[in-house]
C-alpha cells in the first residue's frame, strides 16, 4: 500500500510539474513601449562627486509607468545616465510620444528632484534619444 501511495504522489507531482512549463505559461504583453533618457551629475554639499556606485532612480512616476522606471549608479565624477521604459502598454495609441511626470531619486530617498516632465518615446533604440539633463546636489 505505501508503495502504491508513493508512486500515486510521484505521479502527482510529475504531472504538475510538466503541465507549469516556466515563463512561457505568464503573460508577455512584449517589450516597453517607448523610453526616455536621462543623464546627470550628483555632487555633494561642497560641490564633490558623489560616491561611485551611489543608485540613481527615475521614479514615482504616474500612470502608466505608477513606480520605478529605470535605474542606473553614478561613476566616480558623479555622473549618471539612465534608461527608462514604459510598460508595454504604456503609450497610448496612435501617439509617439507622451509626457509624464515623474522624479529623479538618489540613493535611499536622500535627494529627490522634485517633479519633473519627463517625455517617453516610441522607439525600438533608445540611445538614439537626447537625453534630458537633471544635475542634482545635496543641500
Amino acid at each position: 500500500m505505501k508503495l502504491l501511495s508513493r508512486l500515486v504522489s510521484a505521479t502527482l507531482v510529475a504531472a504538475s510539474i510538466a503541465g507549469c512549463e516556466g515563463p512561457s505559461d505568464i503573460d508577455d504583453y512584449g517589450g516597453p513601449s517607448g523610453y526616455t533618457r536621462i543623464s546627470g551629475t550628483v555632487l555633494g554639499a561642497g560641490g564633490e562627486a558623489v560616491d561611485p556606485g551611489t543608485q540613481v532612480a527615475l521614479t514615482r512616476c504616474e500612470s502608466p509607468v505608477g513606480g520605478l522606471a529605470g535605474k542606473t549608479t553614478t561613476d566616480s565624477n558623479g555622473s549618471y545616465s539612465l534608461t527608462g521604459s514604459l510598460p508595454p502598454v504604456g503609450m497610448p495609441e496612435g501617439r509617439n510620444s507622451i509626457e509624464l511626470e515623474c522624479e529623479v531619486i538618489v540613493g535611499l530617498n536622500v535627494l529627490a528632484s522634485g517633479p519633473l516632465d519627463v517625455t517617453f518615446h516610441r522607439t525600438t533604440s533608445p540611445d538614439t534619444l537626447t537625453p534630458l539633463v537633471v544635475d542634482l546636489r545635496e543641500p
